[in-house]
C-alpha cells in the first residue's frame, strides 16, 4: 500500500524539527484526536515501510556500534608537525541521531501524554482508558488524603501524650 501523505509530512516533521510523534502529527494534518494517539500512526503498516525505508535497522545497529565502540582520540602533536591524525567522531550528534532514530522506530516507551479538561464530562463522553486513568487519579488523591489525615491524627495523639506527660 505504502505510505500516505500524511505519514510522510509527520516523518518530516520528526526529521527536520526535532517535533515528537504527537505534534509531529498535528502539523501533518491529522486530527487533534488522532494526535493524542500516536501508536495510531506509529504501529500502522505504512508508517512501518517509510521509516524502513528512511530508517535501516542494519543502519541504525551500525551507527549504534560506532557510537559505542569509539574511544576519545586525540591528534598528536611533535615539534608542531602533526605525527598522527585519528579522526574523532562527533558523539554528541551520533548521539542526538541515534535517540531520533529510536523515537521514530517507536523502539521508546511511548511519550506520556498530560490531558487537560475545563467543564464537566457527560455520561457516554468518556473511553474506558479515559475512566482508568481518572479512577488512578482519584483512588491515588484518596490515598493521599487519608495518610494526611492519619499524618494529623498521629500527631494529635503525640501532642496529647505529650502535654499529659508534662503534667
Amino acid at each position: 500500500m505504502g505510505a500516505t501523505l500524511k505519514q510522510k509530512r509527520a516523518l518530516k516533521e520528526i526529521i527536520e524539527n526535532n517535533e515528537s510523534v504527537s505534534g509531529a502529527m498535528r502539523k501533518a494534518g491529522y486530527a487533534p484526536s488522532s494526535a493524542t494517539k500516536p501508536s495510531n500512526l506509529t504501529r500502522s503498516k505504512g508508517w512501518e515501510e517509510l521509516v524502513e525505508e528512511y530508517l535501516p535497522d542494519y543502519l541504525i545497529a551500525e551507527k549504534h556500534y560506532a557510537l559505542l565502540t569509539v574511544g576519545k582520540r586525540k591528534k598528536r602533536i611533535t615539534s608542531g608537525e602533526v605525527t598522527e591524525e585519528i579522526e574523532e567522531l562527533d558523539t554528541q550528534a551520533l548521539k542526538a541521531g541515534l535517540d531520533m532514530a529510536y523515537k521514530v522506530k517507536g523502539r521508546y516507551a511511548p511519550e506520556k501524554q498530560q490531558i487537560e479538561h475545563s467543564g464537566t464530562i457527560q455520561d457516554g463522553e468518556v473511553d474506558d482508558t479515559s475512566k482508568k486513568i481518572i479512577l488512578k487519579h482519584q483512588i491515588a488523591l484518596k490515598k493521599e488524603l487519608m495518610e494526611s489525615i492519619a499524618n494529623r491524627a498521629k500527631e494529635k495523639e503525640k501532642t496529647k501524650k505529650e502535654s499529659k506527660e508534662k503534667k
